[in-house]
């Protein structure tokens, strides 16, 4: 009977104690914040909120890309572990801009979870204009944003849509069927 519960107490100080996954956090990947990110070089994307400060930090793991949004270096507002197919879509377009019809080109990265799709957009005006990044939240089903803010540019660190080491990331991800956030210009 004692070997029984030795044995028990192991297995359960095992699995209390032994959990080595990391804690994902909203961090930014400026020098001095990158030293308190325990997760930097996993990080693939990050930026900051211009209005309320909050940061979207992207992280890659065994294939999956890892959403966290909130209060950097503080625990998350929202975590979502994007599965390729599953609940992490990409999608593309380009729109004519202007009386010379140059073409700005869009890339959305998709998160979804049970009510909420999250999209995270570049548009990329190729020095016409300044680049943007926006983050927008839809309710499943719904064409109109429930929540729509720009990233400050001077915060972005981007390695998914304008990095070369992970430039395979995009085409790795299946496009999403639903484009009711691709806006229609």
């Amino acid at each position: 009977m004692k070997k029984i519960i030795i044995f028990l107490l192991l297995v359960l100080s095992v699995c209390v104690f032994g959990k080595t996954e990391a804690q994902y956090k909203p961090y930014l990947n400026l020098k001095s914040e990158a030293n308190r990110n325990p997760n930097v070089n996993s990080l693939v994307f990050s930026g900051q909120m211009e209005e309320n400060g909050k940061v979207v930090s992207i992280y890659k793991k065994n294939g999956n890309l890892i959403y966290v949004y909130g209060i950097e270096g503080e625990k998350p507002e929202i975590t979502i572990v994007g599965v390729a197919g599953k609940n992490l879509f990409s999608n593309y377009g380009k729109w004519a801009i202007g009386e010379n019809y140059d073409k700005i080109k869009a890339n959305f990265l998709v998160f979804k979870n049970a009510n909420y799709t999250y999209v995270l957009s570049f548009y990329d005006a190729k020095g016409k204009i300044a680049n943007r990044y926006i983050l927008e939240v839809y309710k499943r089903g719904e064409c109109c944003p429930v929540f729509s803010k720009d990233l400050d540019n001077f915060t972005i660190y981007d390695e998914i849509f304008t990095g070369t080491a992970n430039k395979d990331i995009l085409n790795k991800i299946p496009e999403d069927s639903d484009e009711s956030y691709v806006p229609q210009i």
